[in-house]
């Protein structure tokens, strides 16, 4: 997973956390902070014990995909890149 996708999966969750905790009493909020159910599904999200299996393409798809790969070696890489403005 990317860095920008990490941090918005964290930022997502912060965010969860405050919403869901603004109403709360504060014997909930204690509860809550005992029940350390946000590390754990952090720790949950950073070990993909619980991740589904990758989804795979078939054979047709797989080999275009590995011929527009092997074509990209083909092109010179330009020294500069034109930008339209």
């Amino acid at each position: 997973m990317g860095v920008i996708k990490r941090l918005a999966v964290v930022a997502m969750t912060a965010a969860i956390s405050v919403a869901a905790t603004a109403d709360d009493t504060p014997e909930e909020n204690e509860r809550r902070k005992e029940s350390g159910s946000l590390e754990e599904w952090l720790e949950l999200q950073r070990s993909g014990e619980a991740a589904g299996s990758r989804p795979t393409l078939g054979g047709e798809e797989m080999q275009r995909i590995y011929e527009r790969y092997l074509d990209s070696f083909t092109h010179p890489i330009p020294e500069r890149f034109r930008t339209e403005d």
